[in-house]
């Protein structure tokens, strides 16, 4: 299961394209294949009114009409879609036994206006996170519509239209289904964490379940939906609107309706599938149940299921409601303050309001805002008013911020939003504020800067083995420029100061960080006390890395910073806003939620891993490794206020497969996934 640190991300829907980006405008089968294989982050494919027939296979191992596998990124993802929305194109297979229309394997792509049919499945996401289904139509279909499948966390689906599925399998037939059957947990990861599922039509003629939710997934969420059971076969237990057999589902807020359809029994089924995360922590609220007047419980838990909620659902006509396992009370710990539903069927999100900043200083400013029910965090974001690019602060639990590393003498502005379980607000935005003309002396201060857009003065470039630009522009993370450091092999980003930096009043040295994939990068200060080494590993996501400065010994000054490949590999890593700050007292990052990575992941058995935790400084953590059967694997404790980053040693003996990690400590628990090659 992934409970990402990551914080999530916000990237916006139709957000400007890079000036590299490329639109790729086609009107021919081949041209959109070609366009879908030489995609990079950025880029549009457009596609003209038309119906599009493929006759074969994309490619060898693609088992689509229609493949992507290329990554976007946050700022710049990958789109596929219809030239006009009003006349959409039509992507077609020519075999409803055979193939899928659309297979999406790279992360960050929105799929919008288009039509996919005649093909065995629909669309299916395959280890593709954070990408995006809009206002698409898939129909004709010989088994299900659309397939979250195979670890894709953070998909959304919105405004889609499915119906006429399971042609040539009526019980394979779900609209949506999101995850994998246990029996298929050796070819799929079944760890689907995230979904979201808004404002869809699911019937008619869906012949299994509207949807289906497997074991192994977490966090789905489905709102705002008119589902319409008739044409429903009752073949394979098709016998319901929804079968719950994850974890932590949030239905909401939706429309069922029977239609007439003597093959459907009950609303939604809740059903244990004896693994582990399968079933438990359910909350269904605030949906109508349209029944025809025929028997059935609004929602049905069984034999082995736990923790599942249901309240404010209507019946109509009123009837049979809850199975006697339900508790029909609002709400459990673990999703306080509810969204209500707003006009549209959706939970209303509601902008903060009360935004005020205070404590201003050279390089500093603290923002605050009031509470908003509902809320899960707070996104803030912020630039001087001279730059069009907006620095992004995710997944704020508070009601409040200090932000550092700001300019001196710089005018700026900010704007906060309300995150609400997959929906947010609109951005509020706060009066402008400027920093004060100094920014004080040497220790003490907020922070020490070494690159932000630039060296900063006294500070060399003296890297080596690869080739190096500190004017970097296209992957920035604060600022307009950043680091691109395309590695040799062992080669190393080396800042030198003319005189030795103090570091009197500092405790840390943070720095933002990003790579094509994960690698593992040696930190080496060269201080009074000699050469001091810190290692963490990479990810193809901005991640920002703080290392206490007692992990290099407490040094009085810094002469040099190396960030040093730690492989024969060349690969192409980018640091942005290279800093020392002061840290004590408390982790500045502690308005931010528990949290750890895992690294590398995938991992070999027998290999050493890292985990890097982001917790509040509460002592020991257990850390516990089962296998996907609840099974214990192994147990250690670690002490996080010593080191950060810990090292773990998997036994040589761990089968292949995929894993859950679990880190517990004073008021949180943390999971998650591992998979082992």
């Amino acid at each position: 299961m992934k409970k990402t640190l990551l914080l999530v991300v916000a990237w916006l829907l139709l957000s400007p394209l890079p000036s590299m980006a490329t639109v790729f405008t086609c009107n021919t089968v081949s041209e959109i294949r070609n366009a879908m294989s030489s995609a990079v982050a950025g880029d549009e494919i457009v596609i003209e009114p038309g119906t599009y027939t493929a006759t074969n296979v994309a490619g060898s191992g693609t088992s689509a009409y229609f493949y992507g596998s290329a990554n976007g990124t946050a700022s710049n993802p990958i789109t596929i879609r219809s030239q006009s929305s009003s006349n959409r194109a039509t992507l077609r297979g020519n075999n409803v036994g055979s193939l899928t229309v659309l297979r999406i394997v790279g992360n960050y792509w929105i799929v919008k206006d288009l039509i996919l049919t005649t093909g065995q499945k629909g669309l299916i996401f395959d280890n593709a996170n954070y990408c995006k289904a809009i206002d698409c139509e898939v129909h004709d279909i010989g088994y299900e519509g659309i397939h979250v499948r195979d670890g894709s966390d953070h998909v959304t689906i919105e405004g889609c239209k499915i119906y006429d599925t399971g042609k040539t399998g009526a019980g394979f037939g779900e609209g949506i289904y999101i995850g994998t059957d246990k029996g298929s947990w050796s070819t799929y990861d079944p760890s689907v964490d995230y979904t979201v599922v808004r404002d869809c039509e699911i019937g008619p003629n869906v012949r299994a379940e509207a949807f289906d939710i497997k074991e192994g997934t977490t966090e789905t969420i489905v709102e705002g939906c008119t589902i319409n059971a008739a044409g429903l076969s009752g073949s394979n237990f098709a016998d319901s609107f929804i079968d719950l057999k994850g974890t932590r589902s949030y239905i909401r807020c939706n429309t069922f309706n029977r239609s007439g359809e003597s093959n459907l029994t009950k609303g939604i089924a809740v059903i244990d599938r004896g693994v582990a995360l399968s079933s438990y922590e359910h909350s269904i609220h605030n949906n109508t149940f349209n029944m025809d007047g025929a028997s059935g419980n609004m929602l049905e838990s069984y034999s082995g299921t736990y923790a599942v909620y249901g309240w404010s659902n209507t019946r109509v006509p009123a009837g049979d409601n809850y199975s006697s396992s339900v508790t029909t009370t609002c709400c459990p710990s673990w999703y306080s303050n509810p969204p209500s539903c707003g006009g549209g069927g959706t939970p209303n999100c509601t902008a903060p309001s009360g935004l005020g900043r205070s404590n201003i200083t050279a390089t500093s400013v603290t923002f605050s805002w009031n509470s908003v029910s509902g809320a899960l965090n707070y996104d803030l974001r912020y630039r001087a008013t001279s730059s069009s690019t907006w620095i992004n602060v995710n997944n704020l639990t508070g009601t409040s911020r200090t932000q550092t590393g700001l300019s001196a003498g710089t005018t700026y502005q900010w704007q906060v939003r309300t995150s609400c379980s997959g929906t947010n607000s609109a951005f509020a935005s706060g009066a402008n504020f400027t920093t004060t003309a100094s920014g004080g002396g040497g220790g003490g201060g907020a922070s020490i800067t070494v690159y932000s857009d630039a060296l900063a003065s006294g500070w060399t470039n003296n890297s080596y083995t690869g080739t190096y630009n500190l004017a970097h522009t296209t992957n920035v993370q604060v600022g307009t420029n950043a680091i691109q450091a395309n590695y040799g092999s062992y080669g190393g980003v080396l800042l030198r100061k003319g005189t030795p930096q103090s570091l009197s009043g500092y405790t840390a040295i943070r720095f933002w960080v990003k790579s094509d994939g994960s690698h593992r990068i040696r930190v080496r200060l060269e201080t009074n006390l000699g050469n001091k080494d810190v290692e963490f590993f990479t990810s193809s996501s901005w991640q920002q890395q703080t290392i206490n400065l007692s992990q290099f010994g407490g040094p009085a000054n810094v002469e040099s910073i190396r960030l040093i490949n730690r492989s024969g590999s060349s690969f192409t890593t980018y640091y942005d806003q290279i800093e020392f700050v002061n840290l004590s007292g408390a982790r500045e990052e502690a308005t931010l939620p528990a949290s750890f990575t895992v690294m590398p992941n995938p991992a070999e058995s027998g290999s050493t891993i890292l985990l890097d935790f982001q917790v509040p400084e509460t002592g020991m953590i257990t850390l516990q490794l089962y296998d996907l059967q609840g099974r214990m694997i192994l147990q250690r404790r670690m002490d996080p206020s010593e080191h950060t980053s810990q090292k773990l040693l998997l036994p040589s003996s761990i089968a292949p497969g995929v894993y859950l990690l679990q880190a517990q400590g004073e008021g949180f628990q943390l999971n998650q996934r591992l998979i082992v090659q």
